[in-house]
């Protein structure tokens, strides 16, 4: 018979959101046409492996870069009114990719659909998605074949540019961060958008603007180049294990982005990079909050220079750089609320409380929309 798929495959748990006003959940439509923007892309994986693949704890291989995006995401939305957000010429969206460990399986799945279109069996419309939002009038659309539970990807704009994060929790003791990627474009002056947000991020922690008489308190880190060299045969700087090389391939080149890492050309010594031993507990891994904290708020800023960049990217990266800092003048800390919560969740107890509160809530919705009490399933351990 013919093949009628009923579950989301491997990486279709992934997650992202935008910036500013939602976007419809409905796709097609003149409106919707002319609301798609040109997207920032912040993006990270949200799991690890290792030998033993059911003692995966990731704590500095996914955990850290988890809670760096969820603290610039904070960042931003507490900062920034929606209504400056939706004037930007970009619109700033925030990934969190399943199945990364196994051939990058969340990212490449999420970014074929958006880089390369998708096609539903039962036409572009779908079908009505179990899934509602209160600000819609109408029902959020679905596919069956291919299965996809919500079609609002279809309403983001092309990906202009991606921003990535990777082990951003141990810097082997030092202050510095690393932007790799973008390479190419600084050294050659082309003027991609890749290489823009490259000099962004060094931008940012140049001297002026880290003593600018804010609250830009950064803790002594920053973010210099990296010092990875290009490949022989083809002059390609190579890149991270990141979200970012499913753009790159799957664009075919065309578009790229940056990563900001806590490593240079070779991982730190002890990173515990997939690995059983990756994990908070008896000290095995050793995360540095301050670190996290100031990489969420490097994160952010770039975000912001990234989409208040013109169509014709006819604003310079030290002007973006500053317009960045005004909106965003004071940097996310590890002593926040948010910081706390999600430290304790992410890296001491899956179990937690915040965890357990809104897992009931998503449980009481499914259980809404489909009818069947799904539970909570099991705890997620640490």
């Amino acid at each position: 018979g013919k093949w009628s798929p009923k579950c989301l495959p491997l990486g279709g748990n992934s997650v992202w959101a935008v910036a500013g006003s939602p976007i419809s959940g409905v796709p097609g439509g003149e409106e919707n046409e002319n609301n798609k923007r040109p997207t920032i892309l912040l993006a990270t994986s949200i799991d690890s492996t290792s030998m033993f693949h059911e003692i995966s704890p990731g704590a500095n291989t996914a955990a850290s870069n988890i809670l760096a995006l969820l603290l610039a995401a904070e960042l931003i939305g507490s900062s920034i009114q929606d209504d400056v957000l939706d004037g930007f010429y970009g619109r700033i969206a925030f990934a969190f990719f399943q199945g990364e460990s196994y051939g990058f399986i969340g990212s490449r799945l999420f970014l074929k659909d958006v880089v390369q279109g998708f096609a539903c069996e039962g036409g572009d419309e779908g079908v009505a998605s179990v899934y509602k939002r209160r600000e819609d009038e109408t029902t959020t659309r679905a596919c069956l074949n291919p299965l996809r539970a919500d079609l609002s990807f279809q309403n983001l704009g092309g990906i202009r540019g991606m921003i990535a994060a990777d082990q951003v929790g141990n810097l082997g003791g030092e202050k510095s961060f690393y932007v790799q990627g973008g390479q190419n474009s600084v050294a050659n002056g082309d003027g991609s958008f890749e290489g823009f947000l490259a000099e962004v991020m060094l931008e940012l922690s140049s001297g002026e603007n880290q003593n600018d008489g804010n609250n830009n308190d950064d803790g002594g880190y920053s973010a210099q180049a990296s010092s990875v060299a290009a490949n022989d045969e083809d002059n390609i700087y190579p890149l991270p294990p990141t979200p970012l090389s499913s753009l790159v391939q799957l664009s075919g080149g065309a578009t790229g982005g940056v990563v900001l890492t806590g490593y240079n050309d070779a991982f730190v010594a002890k990173s515990l990079y997939h690995s059983h031993l990756d994990s908070t507990k008896h000290g095995m891994q050793s995360i540095d909050k301050d670190a996290i904290a100031a990489a969420a708020t490097i994160l952010a800023r770039t975000a912001v220079a990234g989409a208040y960049q013109d169509e014709n990217e006819g604003v310079d990266a030290a002007t973006a750089a500053a317009y960045a800092l005004e909106l965003l003048p004071n940097p996310a800390t590890s002593s926040s609320e948010p910081f706390e919560t999600l430290f304790t969740c992410l890296f001491e107890d899956g179990n937690c409380d915040a965890f357990l509160k809104y897992a009931s809530v998503e449980r009481a919705n499914d259980a809404k929309r489909t009818g069947v009490d799904l539970g909570l399933g099991d705890a997620l351990g640490s």
